[in-house]
Formats: structure tokens, sequence, C-alpha cells
């Protein structure tokens, strides 16, 4: 029988070698260089197949590869196993000269995955395998030609897909586990194709029961442009904190990628590439760019923490705008507050308070009530893990020269660490980083020290207070004065002082009796509002007709508090440039906002316009009154 076979497998121009009964061991030394007829061979022989000359023998070694290998190999004709291991070798003829074999280098590092082999020979049927079982054929047909890197690669995916599978995460963390390896796979040179073929055989064998949303996961990362920020292997390590950085370093041996990043090309876009990119995603409409680093400048008292606090609570309680700008992305947020720790939670509850939210023990707003140092390689990684572990869409650092203690803010390779730190976290876990910072002494307008972070920043936003009222509020200036991609804006906010209250709707006080106050922002009445200078007047106006339309000169004039003549300026500029309208009503000029900036600001901002509910509006029903 055995001889029938190497007679059959001469035919086809394969060569063959007798090896010892029931053993995968060759009688002579020298098969290599030995050409073999079938009266070399004893009745109970084995046979091997040479893989020379052009033949290719394909060993899946592990159960995962032997189930996966149809969704990753070229078909072919001739396909052989044994009872236990069905279709574990499959013959191709490719031009390749060197064996390759894909190891598992995580648990079991002598276990082969796959494995390509060329100048070997490999048993064949009808062999008898060492362990008792019968090698057979499962397709008896001809070995199919296929292209070298073809081959190759396939086996590549095939053994990336096993290895996957063989350590499969958990239920509860396999929707960001599939984020992370996407991206780590993107990085690491795999196609979108490829990558959800991985996806669908790793799933399937793993008997994951939400495939959909491997592959939706995916889809997803490789929708981004290439400088877009994806998860990856650091989010992948943490999610595997035992295994994932073995995992990682075994499928970049598998895939002979050292670093797991895709090396990156200049890519020139035509125009009609350039206007299908995808605009800036924002987190908050005109304010904050999704995945981008914030600092926020202002000097000690400013209200810089109240300001940042009341962004970070309307993205993790769901607002559907924060100071008047629409919210288009919520989620976790960490908040580190490095200062005034002891009064935080006050300023928590009054923020609270204001939005009449009692039952606040599943809001995804994290703290770390204390400063930490962020030039520190561990408490960088334990704040990684923290990261990991939360998924925030916003980290709040308060401030940032107590978070580098020590350190020398003038010094321009700190605050480059400072940089690259904040944009690996940005770039890494796909989340905003704000930094609250203090101006110079003796200035306004920017950061203290070096202008590195100025320099890196997306979004720079400047505040300023105004006198300070008996009753403790001040009015204050919000600028934003850097926005990379969009325009710069500028707005007013109050800044009050108001009682505390517990989630029972009571007063909070001291042990002494001594009532709990905390400050909290709101937008101001028109007739708080102080303008400065011209383009504070032009929005104070706009503001004013964006809540209630249609009103006279006098009327602009006794809400914003200003001299006539400056407010007919204000007004002729606005109208010149198409921001209001004006129509002559019992000769009397009637002003409202022109039909494009109306569309803006509700776009922009939160709400259509409504009637003001303020003591501006016994002037306003008074001059209809007289009119």
């Amino acid at each position: 029988m055995v001889r029938e076979a190497a007679d059959k497998y001469i035919a086809r121009g394969w060569q063959v070698v007798p090896l010892r009964p029931k053993t995968k061991e060759c009688y002579d030394p020298g098969w290599k260089d030995t050409e073999f007829s079938p009266g070399d061979f004893n009745p109970d022989d084995n046979i091997g197949i040479k893989s020379v000359g052009g033949i290719v023998d394909i060993d899946l070694d592990c159960p995962e590869a032997v189930a996966m290998a149809d969704h990753f190999l070229p078909p072919t004709g001739a396909i052989y196993g044994r009872t236990s291991k069905p279709k574990s070798h499959r013959l191709y003829i490719a031009e390749i000269n060197k064996p390759k074999a894909h190891h598992d280098a995580v648990g079991d590092k002598k276990l082969c995955l796959a494995e390509i082999r060329v100048n070997h020979q490999s048993m064949a049927p009808p062999s008898t395998h060492p362990d008792g079982e019968k090698v057979r054929w499962d397709q008896e047909g001809e070995a199919a030609k296929v292209k070298a890197e073809h081959l190759i690669r396939s086996v590549q995916l095939l053994s990336t897909a096993s290895l996957i599978a063989r350590y499969y995460p958990g239920e509860g963390i396999r929707h960001h586990w599939w984020l992370a390896a996407s991206g780590f796979l993107r990085k690491s040179g795999v196609t979108k194709d490829e990558c959800i073929q991985i996806a669908k055989s790793a799933a399937d064998y793993a008997n994951d029961d939400d495939l959909q949303d491997r592959i939706a996961c995916a889809n997803d990362t490789y929708k981004k442009e290439e400088q877009d920020a994806v998860a990856g292997a650091k989010y992948l390590e943490g999610l595997m904190p035992e295994k994932g950085k073995a995992l990682m370093l075994s499928v970049q041996g598998i895939l002979e990628t050292k670093t797991g990043v895709k090396k990156r090309e200049i890519k020139c876009y035509t125009l009609d590439e350039f206007f299908k990119r995808p605009l800036p995603p924002w987190m908050v409409n005109g304010l904050l760019v999704s995945n981008s680093l914030v600092e926020i400048v202002g000097p000690s008292k400013v209200g810089k923490t109240f300001f940042a606090l009341g962004i970070g609570m309307a993205l993790a309680t769901g607002q559907e705008e924060t100071y008047g700008f629409k919210i288009r992305k919520h989620g976790p947020v960490i908040y580190v507050a490095a200062e005034g720790a002891g009064q935080f939670q006050t300023r928590v509850r009054k923020w609270l308070n204001t939005k009449g939210i009692t039952d606040y023990k599943m809001v995804p707003f994290y703290l770390i009530p204390t400063a930490i140092n962020i030039l520190d390689g561990e408490t960088q990684a334990l704040l990684e893990k923290l990261i990991l572990q939360y998924g925030p869409v916003l980290i709040i650092i308060d401030t940032l020269s107590r978070c580098i203690p020590g350190a020398d803010e003038n010094s321009a390779q700190t605050m480059s660490e400072v940089l690259g730190f904040c944009t690996k976290l940005q770039e890494s876990y796909a989340t905003t980083v704000m930094l609250l910072h203090h101006p110079p002494v003796k200035e306004t307008g920017r950061g203290r020290g070096s202008g590195v972070i100025r320099g890196g920043i997306d979004t720079e936003i400047n505040m300023s207070i105004g006198e300070v009222q008996q009753d403790h509020s001040a009015l204050t200036k919000v600028c934003v004065t850097k926005q990379k991609d969009a325009e710069e804006v500028s707005f007013q906010l109050m800044r009050r002082v108001g009682p505390v209250q517990d989630e029972h709707g009571r007063d909070m006080a001291h042990d002494d009796g001594y009532p709990i106050t905390s400050c909290y922002y709101e937008t101001p009445t028109p007739d708080e509002i102080k303008p400065g200078d011209a383009e504070d007047l032009d929005e104070v106006i706009l503001s004013l007709l964006d809540k209630q339309d249609e009103l006279d000169t006098e009327t602009i004039r006794q809400c914003v508090k200003k001299a006539k003549n400056k407010v007919i300026r204000s007004l002729e500029r606005l109208k010149k440039d198409g921001l209001v309208t004006m129509e002559t009503v019992r000769r009397q000029k009637i002003y409202s906002l022109s039909v494009t900036e109306r569309t803006r600001r509700i776009e922009k901002f939160k709400s259509p316009p409504k009637r003001i509910q303020n003591s501006s509006e016994s002037i306003l029903r008074g001059e209809v009154q007289n009119g």
C-alpha cells in the first residue's frame, strides 16, 4: 500500500522519503540529497513527502488554526490529516525558500500555531501516526499554485487569529478590547478587511454572541483618518494586565512588526478627497473639540475651577448644554483636584443643586482629591490605569503648577515633557485633556512659563473677573483666545454665591451652625452685562436680540446701559456685517437677528429665542406700551 502511494506521488512530480514504521524518522540521514523510488519502501514503512521543488506544506499545529484555516488560507486540492486533527496539512506550489514557524509566545512558547514547511519532509498518507492514528487524505487532488507573498500573509493572519482566539477576552471588556485590538492591528499594518476577518473568525471560535459589535469596532477604527487618535497597545495592555503585553509582542512577531506602529506616509489629497474628510468633531459646540488639548488660563480666584467643574459635570450628567453651548459628546470625567480639594465637595454639591440633581450615585464623575506629579513615570502609569478603568472623555488637571511640583515652568524641556504626556493621553485613549493654569504675575492672556504649552494646545480659554459686588457676585469674562479649527468666541458669566443643600434639599451647615455656601456660574441677565469694548457690546446686543426679537434702539440702550451713540454705532456694524436686520415701524427703527445669525446661534448654542426673564422685562413692557 505504501509503495502504491509512493508511485502515485512520484507520478505527480513529488519527491518521497521512506520513514521508520509509526514514526516521523527517516532511515537515511542523507535523505535531502537522495531520490527514492517505490522499491525503497518496506510494506509497513511510513512515507514522507519532501517540501522541495516548489512544494510547500502548511502544517497547522493548534486546534484554533485547524478550525479557522478555511477563512484565511487559499483553497487547494491537496489536504490531509488524521482523525483527531483533520485538514492539518495543506500542500501548495509556491516560490518560498525559507521555512517559518509561528509560536505561542504568550503561554506555551513551544507550541507552534502554524508552520510554513520548505526544504523539509512531512509524514503523509497512508502512514501511521506515532499515536496510532492513520494519516488520511481529506482532499486528494492537485496542490494549488499560489503567489509566495499571498501564502505567507495568509499564514500570518491565521496565526494572529489563532492566538487571539486562544487568549480571547472575557465578558464585560470585549467591546473595549476589540476597539483596542483593532487599533493595534491597524497600527501593525493589518488592513480593514483583514482585521474584520480576524475578528469574525476569532469571535466565532470563542462562541462570542456579539459578533456584529466586534465587526463594528473594526469598522469604526478604520473609518478614522491616519492622524486621528485610535485606541491601541496601551489600552489593550491595560485591559489584559497579565497577558496583554505578551500577546501584543507575539502578534508583532507573527506580523514581523517591531513596534506595532505602521510607518506613516505623507499623503496629498485632491480637493474632492479633502472635502470628503470629516469636520473636527465637537465635544461642546464652538468651545471644545473632542480628543483635544485645552488650557484654561486665569489668575487666582477668577473661578477657573468652577468653570471647568461646570463643563465636566455637564458632560458626566448628560446635560444638553453648558454655559449656553450645545454638548455633542457626553461621558465619564476624571478631575484632578490638586488645589482646594477640601472644599471641592461643596462645589460639586452646589452645581448639582443648580441643576436639581439629587440622585448622583451613578454619575460618572471621578475625583482625584490630591496633587499628582504628571512628570513622574510611576504616577503616569497609575493615571493611565485609571483612564483604562473609567474611559473618560475629559480629564481635568487643576492646576498644572500643582501637578508638576518643583519643575521649572520656564523650561522649554520641562513643558515639552508635560505636553508630550498630555498628547499621549489624548492620542492613546481618545480623550480631551484640560489644563488649568495661571498667567504671569503682571500679564494676562497667556499661561505662565514657557510658550511650549500654548503652541501645542488646540484650545486656549482666558478668564478675567470684574468688580466683586456686596453679595459676592462678580461678572466674569470668558474668551476663547485660541481655537485651531473654529472661530474664537467670547462671552460673560455671572459668578454667584449661594447655600449648599444636601440630597434631601436641606441647607447644609458646619458643626458650629455656620452655613455652607459655594460659588457657581450662570448666564447673566442682560442688565448685568457690562460691555468693555466694541466687540463686547456687539455680542451683548446679539445675545439680547437672541432672547427677545424686534427691539427698538431705546429699549436696547436701556437694557445694555450704554450711551445711545455707542449703541447706534454697534447696531450699524452688526447691520453692515449681516448679523441683524432693521425695519422702520411707526417711525421707529426695529432690530432683529438676521436669518443667518439666528440659524448659526440655534445650531451653535442651545435654543431658539425666548422672553427675557429678568428686571429688563419691565423696560420692554413699558416701551411696548409707550409705542
